[in-house]
């Protein structure tokens, strides 16, 4: 069983239901279970993308989420808007599962995903990819990294996820207390991060990642339409 989490509100809708399409040409036989996390998505929205997964052959779960659970003080903007914080919460929501693939919903899967599923990734948190473009990163003060990974896409440890506590470093972190997780110097604010993830290698060229591992060069390529948040 492979256990994809996406997230949206209403606006992101039919970008999901292209997703979940995709993965249906992709899943060759893999049986997936999607975690949805909704931020105030309509009861027909909702209906219709359960309705889809069902003739999809998925498993859905739903989690229903209030703007008002998503801090005020989390940076959003015409772009980036409070479900791109759901998936922070993916520890406190999701029961019984060890692993989940995370992938923004404006994504198309091209590729069987069953061989990034099966990545090995250790004692990391997190299997992430490192964000070919050119971004300004300076909003990030002593945070800013030598190395920037996407957040469209992330294998994670949900049993490691909730053991060293990432959501609350997150959540204090977004709330630009910053002092009371990471030590002051920037070579070991990136260490301390760098502890909890591992990127895996991909190539990148025409809007479209594919994996460059060789075992993963055929397997997986996934496009997007909009970079890391």
């Amino acid at each position: 069983m492979l256990n994809i989490l996406v997230c949206t509100d209403n606006n992101y809708v039919v970008p999901l239901a292209a997703l979940l399409n995709s993965l249906a040409e992709t899943a060759n036989n893999n049986k997936l279970t999607i975690h949805w996390f909704a931020l105030e998505v309509s009861k027909l929205n909702i209906k219709k993308i359960s309705a889809l997964s069902g003739r999809l052959g998925y498993e859905i779960k739903v989690y229903n989420f209030r703007v008002s659970k998503i801090s005020p003080r989390f940076f959003t903007s015409g772009r980036i808007t409070s479900a791109a914080y759901l998936r922070l919460y993916l520890a406190d929501q999701i029961k019984n599962v060890n692993k989940v693939l995370y992938l923004d919903c404006d994504m198309i899967v091209l590729g069987n995903i069953h061989d990034l599923w099966n990545y090995s990734f250790g004692e990391k948190v997190a299997a992430v990819v490192k964000d070919a473009a050119k971004i300004n990163l300076s909003h990030l003060g002593k945070l800013t990294p030598r190395n920037y990974f996407n957040s469209g896409m992330m294998l994670i440890n949900i049993d490691l996820w909730r053991s060293y506590k990432i959501q609350n470093k997150l959540f204090m972190l977004l709330n630009h207390k910053i002092t009371k997780i990471f030590l002051t110097s920037p070579d070991e604010n990136e260490q301390r991060v760098r502890s909890w993830i591992t990127a895996v290698g991909c190539a990148f060229g025409s809007g479209t990642v594919g994996i460059s591992e060789s075992k993963f060069r055929r397997e997986l390529e996934i496009t997007t339409r909009i970079g890391a948040f």
